[in-house]
């Protein structure tokens, strides 16, 4: 997530919102748009959003992800480590609602 910081630098901008929770995202993504983006189309407008599928790389088939849950899981040196890399993903917003997670790993 970081990463898109450069991108958003070069234009003038910043990130200025977050939606914590990912589950309800259908729901939620036309609600955060309308009140992040003032131009953004007017709430009552926006099709009903579905989800078609998912990003290739959520698959995980070379086990990645799931060896990295594993070591955060462990909460050794490393695990806290790795954590403290990913929350810097969390510290470039504006709003972050009750902060960094507890455990965002």
């Amino acid at each position: 997530m970081s990463r898109v910081l450069v991108s958003l630098k070069q234009y003038g901008q910043k990130l200025t919102g977050y939606i914590p929770d990912l589950a309800n995202l259908t729901s939620i993504w036309p609600d955060f748009m309308s009140s992040r983006c003032p131009q953004f189309l007017d709430r009552d407008s926006i099709p009903t959003m579905r989800v078609d599928g998912q990003h290739d790389s959520s698959k995980d088939r070379l086990g990645l992800y799931r060896a990295a849950k594993d070591v955060w899981a462990e909460g050794d040196p490393i695990s806290r480590s790795l954590c403290l890399v990913h929350a810097f993903d969390y510290a470039c917003f504006d709003d972050l609602p009750g902060g960094i997670p507890v455990n965002p790993c």
